[in-house]
């Protein structure tokens, strides 16, 4: 079977509570973490860890900006996401898979 790549995830808005916004996909090579606020960071982390502002297992995505997780700098990213805002509102998040 073959994926579109890279396939945009429909995700929820971010506030102060962690929540999940991409579910483990075995077969995703990659996924790509962008935020696109002009002033709030985004923390992500594992599915498996809740997101917590400047926590341990959380990685900043400031504003603006985005990550990749998997390759080529990591192994292939299957797990899921936590995100979660450093200021409360309906924050938005992009993330798109990547197949091979």
């Amino acid at each position: 079977m073959s994926y579109p790549s890279p396939r945009p995830l429909v995700t929820p808005n971010v506030s102060s509570a962690s929540v999940q916004v991409a579910a483990f996909n075995p077969p995703r090579l990659s996924l790509y973490a962008y935020n696109p606020s002009l002033t709030v960071t985004l923390w992500v982390s594992p599915l498996d860890i809740p997101a917590v502002v400047g926590g341990a297992g959380s990685i900043a995505i400031e504003p603006r900006q985005g990550k990749i997780f998997g390759p080529p700098n990591t192994p292939s990213w299957s797990n899921g996401m936590n995100a979660i805002a450093d200021t409360p509102g309906a924050n938005a998040i992009t993330l798109l898979e990547f197949y091979a």
